[in-house]
């Protein structure tokens, strides 16, 4: 039994991503028309063209820089002090 547990919380893990990625898809597509409705065809067109450029820094903002920063840091030798 203990073999089998790992790989139902992994199943379980993967159901939960699978989910909660398909409610935000719907999420992401419910919002837009009342947004459209606020700002405008042109404040909707200025939208969609700056949001690929921040999603993309957000992305690295929050999963590349900390991931390298972090591996950089660890990769240093230690300075150890005379106390």
């Amino acid at each position: 039994m203990g073999q089998h547990q790992p790989n139902n919380l992994i199943l379980r893990g993967t159901v939960l991503l699978t989910l909660s990625s398909l409610i935000i898809k719907i999420l992401s597509a419910v919002y837009r028309i009342p947004f459209q409705n606020l700002v405008g065809n042109t404040g909707f067109y200025i939208y969609q063209q700056v949001y690929p450029l921040y999603g993309l820094g957000m992305t690295f903002a929050l999963s590349g820089f900390p991931v390298f920063i972090s591996k950089k840091v660890a990769e240093q030798p230690s300075i150890k002090k005379n106390i």
